[in-house]
């Protein structure tokens, strides 16, 4: 395909040995009960706009890939980590609307 990515292909990452080794141990229970949270807290936080409980959703979801073991250069904890941002700054981002209009 004479060097053109298509629009839904990704190129893939550099995959260390740390990421090989991070997946060869992956726990069905664990990615299950995961990626259950991960979907309460998008349903959260862009259906409808509860960052609190997006938040606490992402969180609850770092705590089982931390207990079971997951590195922080995993993709499962990257991504998770990059949603709690997100969600955090536009939980801040209406508050601080929200206190400009009261004044």
């Amino acid at each position: 395909t004479n060097g053109k990515k298509k629009w839904n292909q990704q190129v893939p990452a550099a995959v260390s040995d740390d990421d090989d080794l991070a997946r060869s141990f992956e726990n069905p229970v664990t990615k299950a009960s995961v990626t259950k949270c991960l979907v309460k807290a998008r349903r959260a936080q862009h259906h409808y706009f509860r960052y609190e409980y997006a938040i606490k959703y992402y969180i609850r979801a770092l705590s089982i890939l931390n207990q079971a073991g997951y590195p922080d250069s995993h993709p499962m904890v990257y991504s998770t980590l990059q949603s709690l941002n997100d969600t955090h700054h536009a939980l801040s981002s209406l508050k601080n609307s929200a206190n400009i209009v009261k004044m």
